[in-house]
């Protein structure tokens, strides 16, 4: 059983990657309705809840739906994952004339990757510190808080080839 539970935590996170990437060219095409349609279906499949039952929810509740009752590894994939999806928010907002929503998607992506590192201590950190990685030159750019600059940076050095595999773009 735990086989299959696996398994499909595998097929799951492969998706979502494929997703995030699939953003990536969307947005690249100009295709920004169809970006922000794939956002929110890509959101709902990686915590398993609607839009609206998540937009209440603190970023703690969030994080306990990705990381509870899941191994340490796919819980720092899944919130990887999640911050991937928030940078590509903050890209679409920026592409679409809504550049002032950006920096709350960065920070948002930041507090999700340095909470999650946090509550995981330690355990599977590469896909964190790979997010971090990716997240850090745009959250420089926008001048968000020093506090969530050099804890992005804290994190990168503490994993040692962290930007190896960072999250698909």
């Amino acid at each position: 059983m735990a086989s299959q539970r696996e398994d499909y935590l595998m097929r799951l996170l492969a998706q979502l990657r494929e997703l995030v990437a699939s953003l990536g060219r969307l947005r690249a095409a100009g295709r920004h309705a169809e970006a922000l349609q794939l956002l929110l279906q890509a959101q709902e499949r990686l915590f398993g809840r609607t839009v609206a039952e998540l937009a209440p929810l603190s970023l703690e509740a969030q994080l306990d739906l990705l990381v509870t009752d899941v191994p340490a590894p796919v819980a720092a994939e899944k919130c990887a994952l999640y911050a991937a999806l928030l940078r590509e928010v903050a890209a679409t907002y920026r592409e679409r004339g809504a550049a002032a929503l950006a920096p709350a998607a960065l920070a948002l992506a930041a507090q999700v990757v340095l909470a999650a590192a946090g509550r995981l201590r330690g355990v599977a950190p590469e896909p964190l510190a790979a997010a971090a990685r990716e997240l850090l030159p745009a959250v420089e750019a926008e001048g968000l808080p020093c506090e969530l600059r050099e804890g992005l940076q804290r994190l990168i050095e503490k994993v040692p080839g962290a930007g190896a595999a960072p999250p698909p773009r």
